[in-house]
């Protein structure tokens, strides 16, 4: 429990914040303030303010100490049970091997329940599981040997014309990228926040899809406001309406971690980042935090996800300038190396008063005024360092389809950005701010490629001869046809057509073409060979035709193969059940006065049948 001297200290600065931050603001958590669609000019705009999920001393980048148990208030659920991440011992190395690392994560949730808790996310790429579990359970599994450590699942809180609108993008250089032909097309972002409104006419063409951890369900509706403005500023569509996002032609993925009040809890983060490792996300901005070191386990999740080549920025927080120099407010994870920190700066490049300040700070992107989606849909202008990340996870996603990798990325974000304060990297505004049009260098394209055929979903035959062929070209090289590549399966072919026979099966080719500056772009086409069932149509008679005593019937069919061609001779005749010849002609004489049920049926040469062709006929005096 907190001591009252702390609780002391604590309410005292409450209350000398108040003296200077609106009451709105106290409320909102990180990200980005409270929400004004009265028309707040380019660095104006409300202002949020962090959310500690526990009360600790400021981070320090030098050394992320764990918590002294006496600073933690431990999360319980209404029944009392404690909130806590479970990690086991040497599952988290890289060396894991996968089946054992599931079947301990198994044996955990075991574990769990028989210590009369219940188990929640398993996540395998840190060798955890969330649980909620009794303190007896508790202190039951921190002296297993199985078991690393037990740790609190601390919570969270948000940090909260087009291009004239949309000032940021256009301050940091994006509409150049654009230009060239680079927005971001098709690169997976993850916004690990409040939701997403995937309804909003800005966003509901890039939104690919996601999941809600914080209801443990599939459907990430942004509840509250916080992701669906961050989301925008990241990736909302020019659409000639509202705003336009920093890769306006990324794929959006809702991760919803925080409830309709902005908050929740590292346990939902980290499960979030381990669906981002699942579905291979190439970036994740996560605008949410606290001032608090959350654990071991959401720094070891934070470590693997960038490892599995996820690029991860987050906010740097609302907390204001350091009390003295190499000090830092900071909040996690952005205090994570492994994260790209995120402060805020104004429309002049000044730093913004509310933005946090330290040796972590990596870059500065803009957080004042930023207007972009809201549910409703609405639009509408906030402020924070919650505004500042996704314009910064923009342009990473700008850079990786620029053709760099994750690590080259970071490296060019960082040397390329406009230096601000003190000359070179300093604790305001790190590296500077992030210039998205010296990072993607001018002049140069991304190539596109076009698939010239097969078409997409064509349905072949088994052995057929299939051709596939591309082009590509760039603005700069011209045509770039001759640098295609070809892979299909475990096969590489350097040319931009070849042709095959394929077996039964599936199969998807990609074509890609790496241009003279060495960016690179792909387009895929699958297929499907299979063994198509013969047809037959009985032409004659017409089903309930009728037939004088001894007037002989005639029937007449066809049959075709898409592989065998013309099978009209392997047809085989039945009356009521019985053979009664083959071919594509019968001939039933002398049938007594009665109702009669003729099918045909037909088989190709790969023993496939059809399906039976039925008529009904009567014979009458």
């Amino acid at each position: 429990m907190l001591t009252m001297r702390l609780l002391s200290s604590i309410w005292r600065d409450v209350c000398r914040l108040a003296m200077i931050v609106p009451l709105f603001a106290l409320l909102t958590g990180c990200g980005g303030g409270g929400v004004d669609t009265s028309g707040v000019t380019p660095g104006s705009g409300p202002v949020g303010m962090s959310s500690s999920g526990a009360v600790a001393k400021d981070p320090v980048s030098a050394a992320l100490p764990s918590l002294p148990a006496s600073d933690v208030v431990v999360p319980r659920t209404s029944a009392g049970l404690q909130k806590v991440v479970i990690t086991l011992r040497g599952m988290a190395s890289k060396g894991a091997d996968a089946d054992k690392v599931q079947e301990a994560l198994k044996g955990a949730a075991s574990m769990v329940t028989a210590k009369g808790g219940t188990a929640g996310y398993p996540l395998p790429f840190i060798g955890a599981l969330s649980a909620e579990l009794p303190d007896s359970g508790v202190d039951a599994l921190r002296a297993d040997p199985r078991v690393a450590f037990v740790e609190p699942d601390l919570p969270v809180q948000c940090l909260a014309t087009e291009l004239e609108n949309s000032w940021g993008v256009a301050r940091m250089g994006c509409p150049a990228v654009f230009s060239q032909g680079n927005k971001g097309t098709g690169v997976r972002v993850a916004i690990i926040d409040t939701g997403i409104d995937y309804t909003h006419p800005d966003l509901r063409d890039a939104y690919a899809g996601g999941y809600d951890f914080y209801s443990n369900d599939s459907d990430p509706m942004d509840e509250f406001w916080h992701g669906t403005h961050v989301a925008g500023i990241v990736g909302a569509r020019a659409n000639v309406t509202g705003a336009i996002g920093v890769a306006p032609e990324c794929r959006l993925y809702g991760l919803k971690c925080c409830g309709k009040d902005g908050g929740g809890s590292f346990g939902a983060v980290v499960a979030a980042l381990q669906w981002c490792v699942d579905n291979k996300m190439q970036v994740a901005n996560i605008s949410l935090g606290s001032g608090g070191y959350p654990g071991q386990y959401v720094e070891n999740a934070c470590a693997a996800a960038q490892a599995a080549g996820v690029v991860l920025v987050a906010a740097a927080g609302n907390s204001g300038m350091a009390a003295s120099p190499g000090g830092s407010t900071v909040i996690y994870p952005a205090a994570f190396t492994t994260c790209i920190s995120v402060a805020a700066v104004d429309g002049s490049d000044n730093r913004a008063g509310f933005s946090s300040t330290g040796p972590r700070v990596d870059v500065a992107a803009p957080g004042a005024g930023i207007y972009s989606c809201l549910p409703g849909p609405s639009y509408g202008y906030l402020s924070g360092t919650s505004m500042a990340s996704p314009h910064v996870a923009g342009v990473m996603a700008l850079a990786l389809k620029r053709g760099y990798t994750p690590a080259q990325a970071r490296a060019r974000l960082f040397s390329t950005a406009l230096d601000l304060g003190a000359v070179g990297r300093d604790e305001l505004y790190g590296y500077g701010r992030v210039q998205a049009d010296r990072l993607i260098e001018p002049g140069d394209t991304v190539p596109s490629v076009n698939i010239v055929s097969p078409s997409a979903g064509s349905d072949l035959s088994p052995n057929a001869l299939v051709t596939f062929t591309a082009t590509a070209s760039d603005v700069e090289d011209g045509d770039l046809t001759s640098r295609v590549v070809w892979t299909l399966g475990n096969q590489t072919v350097a040319k931009p057509s070849f042709s095959i026979r394929l077996p039964i099966g599936t199969y998807t080719a990609t074509a890609t073409v790496t241009d003279r500056a060495g960016q690179r772009s792909s387009a895929s086409v699958s297929v499907v060979v299979r063994n198509h069932s013969p047809s037959l149509v009985i032409t004659s008679p017409s089903s309930g035709s009728s037939f004088r005593l001894a007037q002989a019937i005639t029937c007449t069919a066809v049959a075709s193969d898409k592989e065998d061609g013309d099978i009209t001779r392997s047809i085989i005749w039945f009356s009521n059940g019985k053979h009664a010849g083959n071919g594509g002609r019968l001939v039933l004489k002398g049938l007594p006065v009665g109702t009669y049920t003729i099918n045909a049926q037909v088989t190709d040469s790969s023993r496939q049948a059809g399906a039976v062709a039925s008529i009904q006929v009567k014979v009458t005096r």
